[in-house]
């Protein structure tokens, strides 16, 4: 092989060498933008509890039809039906196997009075929780949560009183 032979080899294998690493370059960094999977958590945790503020089955509607987010009236919150109430208004399909929640109402003026504990999708709730609790939340089978609260204002017939909503959400891995 000549001598002008043998440079045009070694320009084409370079070229090729070249090519070669620009390739896996352009690779290796479109490999740090691209997502394999979406973490919905914070963003569905945060509608939900947003939800549960404006929720009919839980605040207080006046007499004209208005209803006042934020100010929980507890004679909707202490009804036998609410969980079932509320299950209607944030609907997430007839078998939820998505999303539960615990509500909790504390009355600030007023330590004394409790109020009982109400529940969004007992079932997936109960069977949920001890996984959530022993912190296994990563993998199939885990249990994410996260508890929101929120001042409210707590009406009881004619009264108005100050008060905290705590909303303890589950949120399964599959």
């Amino acid at each position: 092989m000549n001598k002008k032979g043998a440079i045009e080899l070694l320009i084409w294998i370079t070229r090729i060498i070249m090519t070669t690493v620009v390739i896996f370059t352009i690779v290796f960094l479109l490999q740090g933008y691209i997502r394999y999977d979406i973490d919905v958590f914070e963003t569905e945790t945060s509608i939900f509890a947003n939800r549960v503020l404006f929720v009919k089955a839980l605040n207080y509607v006046d007499g004209q039809g208005r209803l006042h987010s934020g100010v929980v009236d507890v004679a909707k919150y202490k009804g036998a039906d609410i969980s079932k109430e509320l299950e209607k208004e944030i609907f997430y399909g007839g078998d939820n196997r998505y999303i539960a929640a615990k509500i909790s109402l504390e009355n600030l003026d007023d330590v004394e009075k409790k109020y009982n504990e109400v529940y969004y999708n007992q079932r997936l709730y109960n069977r949920d929780v001890e996984i959530y609790k022993a912190g296994l939340a990563s993998g199939a089978g885990g249990v994410r949560g996260i508890v929101k609260s929120f001042y409210v204002l707590i009406k009881d017939g004619e009264k108005t009183q100050k008060g905290a909503m705590r909303i303890e959400i589950l949120f399964p891995n599959s």
